[in-house]
């Protein structure tokens, strides 16, 4: 009949048939062939030297496939594996390249990421040569060094927000570009750009500590208020010898503001303001720092300096206030 057995190689018994040919199949360790050829069984391939595994094909558990390809010299090299881990460890692979001249060559856009396949990325897979899709955790693209690994080097969270060191620099090594930043006949180790940066609080005749910068110059913006009382003041704020502070400020003439500079004897300042509010009413403060310098900036400190200080009075107009000795100690806590 069409399912009997044509052909077998093996003993008597079915269990020891080796080879079995049924209705145009061929079964290897089973006398049931259900395909053109049916294996039960660990397969070997020894395509040049018969005691060599160039291909095999097993599982890792109970039906888990699992393929090996080995090299000249008998080790795994690739291995794919439905059930457990599978590597690549030879040579270079490409995609969409069939000169891959790196670990991995890909030519075309890649899409990555914990979203890359929902519904939702499926029309943005042409934005760009690589596109990442988040969908858990906080962060969207780091790059780390192994010669700095508490944290990376660049970073770029869910929420949009892009960290680069300490500070960001563009260095400026092309004078032929016509991209942005470009510059000529400069040193470019002197060339960087600095993001500016925001701090909020709130503010009265208490003065409040707002941030500690360590650069010996930088410029800051504050503004608030609120009811009766409006707070705006521009200021360039400068300290960098034993006991040298000096403050210019361009303030509009209906705000009143103290700035403290508290400073060591370098670069270290601790900055506090105090404003002159509506009866005594506290009101919302901002800043925006703009460092013109590589620093690191601390925004509502907890710590302070405490060398010296010097006060600035901004009140109205254009002020300058000076000095080539501070006053020892921290100064005092209110307008």
């Amino acid at each position: 009949s069409a399912n009997s057995i044509y052909g077998a190689i093996g003993d008597d018994s079915d269990t020891n048939r080796y080879m079995a040919f049924r209705a145009g199949n061929v079964g290897i360790g089973t006398i049931d062939p259900g395909r053109k050829l049916d294996v039960k069984g660990a397969v070997q391939f020894s395509v040049n030297t018969s005691t060599h595994e160039t291909f095999v094909f097993t599982t890792q558990s109970a039906n888990d496939a699992k393929q090996i390809m080995k090299n000249a010299s008998s080790v795994d090299t690739i291995v794919l594996n439905t059930g457990g881990y599978s590597w690549l460890n030879g040579g270079n692979v490409g995609i969409g390249d069939t000169n891959p001249d790196t670990k991995l060559h890909v030519s075309g856009n890649v899409k990555v990421g914990s979203a890359a396949s929902s519904t939702w990325s499926t029309n943005n897979h042409d934005l760009g040569g690589l596109d990442v899709f988040v969908g858990s955790g906080s962060h969207a693209l780091q790059l780390w060094d192994d010669n700095y690994q508490t944290r990376p080097r660049f970073e770029v969270q869910r929420d949009g927000h892009v960290w680069a060191g300490q500070n960001m620099q563009f260095y400026e090594d092309n004078t032929t570009s016509t991209a942005p930043f470009n510059i000529t006949g400069s040193s470019n180790a002197n060339n960087f750009f600095v993001p500016n940066t925001y701090g909020s609080g709130n503010v009265n005749e208490t003065y409040r500590h707002c941030y500690n910068i360590n650069a010996a110059h930088h410029w800051v913006l504050f503004r608030g208020g609120g009811g009766n009382t409006v707070f705006n003041t521009y200021a360039f704020i400068s300290g960098e010898h034993y006991q040298d502070i000096s403050v210019w400020s361009v303030t509009m003439y209906y705000s009143d503001l103290k700035i403290k500079i508290i400073q060591n004897t370098g670069n270290d300042k601790s900055i506090w303001v105090a404003g002159n509010t509506f009866n005594n009413n506290v009101y919302n403060l901002n800043w925006r720092i703009m460092p013109v310098e590589p620093c690191t900036i601390e925004h509502t400190p907890s710590s302070s300096q405490s060398t010296g200080y010097m006060i600035h009075h901004a009140s109205g107009g254009e002020q300058f206030t000076g000095t080539a000795a501070f006053t020892s100690g921290t100064g005092p806590t209110t307008y």
